[in-house]
Formats: structure tokens, sequence, C-alpha cells
């Protein structure tokens, strides 16, 4: 989805008054995933692109733990956005975590 939808609901927030970021643009190859992390830590509102490989990748789920560990500790003020992109969110385990934090 980097390529397509995430590269344009990306672009698009740009537009408005809205700090974004995406990992890609912001961390260098071989930045650790420490400073990836201190980024989701800094954040106020995530919004998750889930699609059929999401949970796959080991980086991913290590990004959705901190966020749901961040909405825990701050007792939801923070707040979890999924887009369930080309996915149907029955399918996804982490669904019911996720119903928990959504706006």
């Amino acid at each position: 989805t980097r390529q397509g939808f995430t590269s344009f609901l990306h672009q698009a927030l740009k537009q408005l008054p809205v700090r974004t970021f995406i990992d890609e643009e912001e961390l260098p190859k071989g930045e650790r995933i420490t400073k990836l992390l201190e980024y989701i830590e800094s954040s106020q509102i995530f919004v998750l692109i889930l699609s059929k490989n999401y949970a796959k990748k080991k980086w991913c789920l290590l990004e959705f733990a901190k966020m749901v560990k961040i909405c825990e500790r701050d007792q939801q003020k923070r707040v979890i956005i999924p887009v369930f992109y080309k996915v149907d969110p029955s399918v996804l385990g982490c669904c019911t975590i996720i119903h928990a934090y959504m706006w």
C-alpha cells in the first residue's frame, strides 16, 4: 500500500494543518526501530493502514503493539484510526484490540 493508498493518504493529510509521519520518508534506511517507536510515542492520533499482509510483518506488529500500549497507558487520550485496505476486518486477529481504541 506504500506506493498507492498510503502515499495518497499521506499527501492528502500533508495539505491540512496536520503534522504527518511516514517511516519511509523520515527515517533513513538502517535507522533503528527505536527511533520509529519514539515518533510513535510523540503522536496523538495513529492511522493504522491494515492490509492483508500487515500482520505478517514483524515491524508492523511492533508498531501496533506500541500504539496499543500508549493508548492503554494514557487511558485512551490518544486514538487509533484503523483503515482496512482491501481486507475484511474479520480475518485480522487484532480487530478486537483495535476496536477498543477506535475514534
